[in-house]
């Protein structure tokens, strides 16, 4: 059985070093990356220009920021000495009890994300914190040094091999971009002097579902709401509703189809696919997305979906959208109306069957990636549940 105690008894708060008219490299703490300079994070500094009253933390100490339940707490591990907001609170840990790398994870553990849940104060989202008498009263796992060496060490190497995947997965997704470009030139130019023309003249945008003759009462179809489609071209096409629940207030697509996410923010982070693996061929799903149907014997699905995947269609997207800050939208005219320079369909499909034998090489990193963050949540539950 192993020994807990109270987070109190392993930190006590560190003495309060203003920053004053010295200089100190500027550090900056996120949910998912921890403490880093704020200069690789920004490539630029970001710190109001009076940093007199920052805080300075040392290479070891625990810096607990907000919002906490989202994990914004970590040991300090980018420089010897640096800078934070004055709004942190800072401590310093006794590692003749707890290893620091360890006490971190505990301090992410699902248990104590609940906890932190459990004990927010505040009304302001992104201000609510925990009284510091109920944080010290986190009950964490405290077995011997070793043993927390041990764990830690093997957790970090779970966490470096799956942002190891991480970074397969997008050079996988480089090198189709790669391809497209050495093939047909960047999107927007005629590199190969076969013609501008534009989008909406190489596929149909946002087809009728009356078209479809397919469609009857009580069929079953394919629905994909917004979250079943990725930034990364992958759509979940498991969820079945009859034609009858969606055929109002959803949009219609199809097999081979392709979905572009037209909201903000959506829209800029990627969001889209090829629509494949539908229940009976057809599909109906988030009315945010538009639908580009290639027109056979002259566009191929993949080359219209890596097309839309390029920064500068996103950003041109982006200057063209219409609406309120926050309900922003992609027109379907922006669509209709982008020029492009369109490929001798045999090319098409050659670069389509190089994105199949991709597309295998990425679900065997995917498969891997789902492994390691199963093992990472058992170990996690394993060690601190």
């Amino acid at each position: 059985m192993v020994e807990h105690t109270a987070l109190g008894s392993v930190i006590a708060p560190a003495k309060v070093d203003r920053c004053g008219k010295r200089v100190f490299p500027v550090l900056s703490m996120t949910m998912h990356d921890g403490i880093m300079l704020q200069s690789e994070r920004f490539k630029k500094s970001l710190a109001s220009i009076d940093q007199s009253d920052y805080k300075v933390v040392k290479r070891g100490q625990l810096v607990v920021g907000f919002p906490i339940d989202e994990g914004v707490l970590y040991v300090q591990k980018a420089a010897d000495e640096g800078i934070m907001s004055p709004a942190y609170n800072v401590w310093d840990i006794d590692t003749k009890k707890i290893d620091s790398d360890f006490l971190e994870l505990c301090l992410h553990s699902p248990q104590a994300m609940q906890f932190y849940k459990s004990k927010l104060r505040g009304t302001t989202a992104r201000r609510r914190s925990i009284p510091t008498d109920e944080l010290l009263s986190l009950k964490i796992p405290l077995p011997d040094l070793p043993t927390q060496r041990r764990i830690a060490a093997t957790l970090d190497a779970v966490t470096a091999l799956i942002a190891k995947r991480h970074r397969q997965l997008d050079a996988l997704d480089q090198l189709v971009k790669v391809r497209f470009v050495e093939m047909f030139g960047l999107p927007g130019t005629d590199t190969y002097g076969w013609g501008m023309t534009a989008l909406g003249r190489t596929c149909e945008i946002n087809p009728k579902k009356s078209q479809d003759e397919r469609l009857t009462t009580g069929m079953q179809v394919s629905f994909i709401p917004m979250p079943a489609v990725s930034e990364k071209g992958n759509i979940d096409a498991t969820q079945i509703k009859t034609y009858d629940e969606v055929k109002n207030g959803f949009t219609y697509f199809a097999e081979d189809d392709v979905l572009f996410a037209k909201i903000t923010p959506c829209m800029e982070n990627g969001k889209g696919a090829v629509a494949k693996g539908l229940y009976n061929g057809i599909g109906f799903g988030s009315t945010e997305f538009h639908v580009l149907r290639p027109i056979e014997g002259k566009t191929n699905p993949y080359w219209i979906y890596a097309l839309t995947t390029f920064p500068q269609f996103r950003i041109d997207a982006a200057s063209n959208m219409t609406g309120s800050a926050g309900q922003q939208r992609v027109p379907a005219s922006f669509l209709e109306n982008y020029r492009i320079s369109v490929p001798p369909l045999e090319l098409q499909h050659q670069f389509a069957s190089f994105v199949t034998q991709v597309d295998r090489s990425k679900a065997a990193v995917q498969q891997s990636l789902q492994f390691l963050e199963t093992l990472k949540k058992s170990l996690m539950q394993q060690y601190f549940g």
